[in-house]
């Protein structure tokens, strides 16, 4: 009895504690820390969005991965391609639109990387 409380207990911490260890709030909405992050994960998820052949999928894709990991692929991918000057218009919408709409779906979160707030 004594090992299934404390195993019950563990998993209540578990779960108390989790909530505790996301984005931090700053002025009402949350602050993302790319840099922090999973950056295997966030790997895996930018050669996902590089696939991708338009900026509908790619924000599709970015909100499925959730705002963490997909949102600072969906950032990555974006500087590079703005550092490659390749951040055109395609599939009837830009890298920048495609953030913003992204943002919006997760209740304006600003996602911090090396070069600053996004």
């Amino acid at each position: 009895m004594l090992k299934r409380c404390v195993f019950l207990l563990s998993i209540g911490l578990g779960f108390s504690l989790q909530g505790s260890c996301g984005p931090v709030t700053t002025a009402g909405h949350a602050v993302i820390d790319c840099v922090k992050a999973d950056q295997a994960q966030i790997g895996a998820a930018l050669l996902k969005l590089e696939a991708s052949p338009s900026w509908d999928v790619i924000e599709a894709a970015a909100i499925a991965l959730g705002e963490t990991i997909g949102g600072c692929a969906l950032v990555a991918l974006i500087d590079q391609r703005l550092s490659k000057r390749t951040e055109h218009v395609v599939g009837g919408a830009s890298g920048r639109a495609t953030l913003e709409r992204v943002r919006a779906s997760f209740g304006g979160v600003t996602w911090q990387t090396v070069t600053g707030p996004r």
